[in-house]
């Protein structure tokens, strides 16, 4: 009898275990990462007209960087990576760097005033002395200080505030904002990069984020390498 006991006793056992290990929802695994962003390229020409340039209007590769003045990785870039590229592709005359504004603003308040600022700039030749002071250290943390360092790099005050009266600066910002948005661009910094024809960029590649100068020599490398050869065509 007690043999017999013990067998039931081990049967129920058993099957315990195998309702439990069956019925028991399975283990979380590790969480999946989160998918990076993506931009897809362009089928058509992505204009360049009325933007602040550096290089050659000859150049046959361009670079469309969308950028704002409070985004600390675009900062990052702007400080450790672009000088490496303006002397190796823009002062060559191999690529002209176009930048447009993509100020996120329910992130960085000051970043559409700012973009705006630096397009006043444009309007009188100084741009790129007004973003080169924007994103060097330290970081901007005030209206104000934007304002301070736009005056610091000479910019004129009446320039300035004519600029502002005429509201074609704010106007130029949110251009580039509905522009971005067409082409799917929601992060910064982004950078289009391609071929330049008839006052536009046909685009063949896109960068994401402040990545090594490496990642960016290969992108115009291999942009360079289809001008070249002349294979870039209009879809």
């Amino acid at each position: 009898i007690l043999d017999f006991m013990a067998t039931i006793a081990v049967i129920l056992a058993s099957s315990v275990l195998i309702w439990y290990t069956v019925s028991r929802p399975p283990a979380a695994g590790p969480a999946s990462p989160p998918k990076a962003p993506t931009v897809p390229i362009p089928k058509g020409l992505v204009p360049i007209e009325g933007t602040a340039q550096q290089g050659s209007r000859d150049a046959r590769v361009g670079v469309i960087e969308f950028s704002e003045f409070q985004c600390p990785f675009c900062a990052k870039f702007t400080t450790s990576t672009l000088p490496e590229l303006v002397k190796g592709y823009v002062d060559t005359g191999k690529v002209l760097w176009v930048f447009r504004h993509l100020p996120l603003e329910s992130l960085h308040p000051f970043a559409a005033g700012a973009a705006a600022l630096s397009v006043c700039a444009q309007r009188v030749g100084r741009f790129w002395a007004v973003h080169d002071a924007f994103f060097s250290p330290p970081a901007v943390g005030s209206a104000d200080e934007f304002r301070r360092r736009a005056l610091g790099t000479g910019l004129e005050a009446a320039d300035l505030a004519s600029c502002e009266g005429a509201g074609l600066a704010a106007q130029q910002v949110q251009d580039d904002l509905r522009l971005a948005k067409s082409l799917q661009v929601k992060s910064t910094p982004t950078f289009l990069v391609g071929s330049t024809e008839k006052g536009g960029l046909h685009v063949l590649s896109v960068v994401l984020g402040a990545r090594p100068v490496g990642d960016f020599r290969a992108a115009l490398d291999a942009a360079l390498s289809e001008a070249e050869v002349g294979r870039v065509h209009l879809p």
